[in-house]
């Protein structure tokens, strides 16, 4: 059975990009995409996707917002921050929010699907998200299987 995603990015191009990049591997599953953080949230309570892949800069509220609202809501969705920001304030937000990890929109397709998989699989989080979560002190804890 394929891992369901939803995708969300103000972008249509990000999002048809992704879906119609991530369509070809048959060990994803993209049911959904949104262009807001709130339809992002109430598709997930539709839809429980297995992973959220999730823009920062969402229009209304944010998609690190958002991604607090999933984590408390559909705690067993992941969600992997999702921006073209560098910063790593960026990627501290979304972990501080409940996201499982963070990757920059310029990654490879190759780095997607390894970083969407060790997710779900609930591996050792990558290099950023590892070093974040070491410094809050909880990454002994893990991330939570569904």
């Amino acid at each position: 059975m394929p891992i369901t995603l939803l995708i969300t990015d103000d972008s249509t191009i990000i999002l048809k990009t992704w879906k119609y990049i991530l369509g070809f591997d048959p060990r994803f599953q993209v049911i959904d995409t949104c262009t807001s953080g709130e339809i992002a949230v109430e598709q997930v309570q539709k839809l429980h996707p297995d992973i959220v892949i999730m823009d920062s800069n969402l229009p209304g509220i944010s998609g690190i917002e958002a991604t607090a609202m999933i984590s408390k809501c559909v705690p067993e969705t992941k969600v992997l921050g999702f921006s073209l920001h560098t910063e790593p304030i960026y990627a501290r937000s979304f972990i501080a929010a409940g996201a499982v990890d963070y990757i920059e929109k310029t990654v490879s397709v190759k780095k997607m699907a390894e970083t969407l998989l060790r997710i779900y699989h609930n591996q050792t989080p990558g290099y950023l998200g590892k070093e974040l979560k070491m410094q809050k002190g909880v990454f002994a804890k893990g991330i939570h299987k569904k």
